[in-house]
């Protein structure tokens, strides 16, 4: 695998990051400076060091944070804006958000630093359930939740069956559990009844619910 990529697997830097770091001559590979990010690289072969220090795979970490609204989920914004990488405990190893939120969204959010399971849950085939608690800005019908429910057209593709749960008393707010996760999809469905998401709020990504968790709080989880 490339240089750049090894990095990234062994949970050291991003992609993006470890190409800055090996500009930057301060990667070696067999005690050499390497400043071809795509020279290839056996990870359980070749002697990696950064700044002089052996690179090894950093333990797997794996933390669940409660996004508030305002923050975008990326590492460095050009814009000034603060991101969720701004809650995580600083001591951290190197972790990446698995998934995102966007800006106006809330919620669950999980990072890892294990690059096999970050693909396994966001891989489109894996179907995983992730719930949200939406509110909008008129009420819906019981037949327009059914029509989103059964999927519509998005990006020339039908959007997979999903659950509508009304909240009883309130047409205006709403439980949303979604098995994939297209961009801002589930604005973009509402739109489609001509409603405008006014609050979202992801609950649980699979076994994994939000809890008691203060706004802005991270925890670490069990592997």
């Amino acid at each position: 695998m490339s240089l750049e990529r090894a990095l990234s697997k062994l949970g050291i830097a991003s992609r993006v990051e470890a190409r800055a770091l090996i500009v930057a001559r301060r990667v070696r590979v067999g005690g050499r400076v390497v400043t071809d990010a795509t020279r290839r690289v056996d990870p359980s072969a070749d002697s990696i060091s950064i700044d002089g220090k052996r690179a090894h795979a950093a333990q797997r970490a794996y933390w669940l944070l409660h996004k508030p609204v305002g923050y975008v989920t990326t590492r460095r914004d050009p814009e000034g804006r603060p991101t969720v990488y701004d809650l995580l405990p600083a001591e951290l190893p190197f972790l990446s958000a698995v998934g995102r939120l966007d800006r106006d969204s809330s919620g669950l959010l999980l990072f890892t630093n294990d690059t096999q399971l970050a693909a396994r849950l966001t891989d489109p085939e894996s179907h995983l359930p992730k719930v949200y608690e939406v509110t909008l800005n008129a009420p819906v019908s019981e037949d327009e939740t059914r029509i989103l429910a059964r999927g519509i057209e998005l990006d020339g593709q039908r959007t997979l069956p999903a659950r509508f749960e009304l909240v009883k008393g309130a047409g205006d707010r709403l439980v949303v559990t979604l098995v994939e996760g297209r961009n801002r999809q589930i604005r973009r469905m509402f739109r489609h009844v001509g409603r405008i998401v006014v609050r979202l709020h992801r609950v649980a990504i699979g076994p994994l619910g939000i809890g008691t968790l203060r706004v802005g709080s991270a925890r670490p989880l069990r592997a």
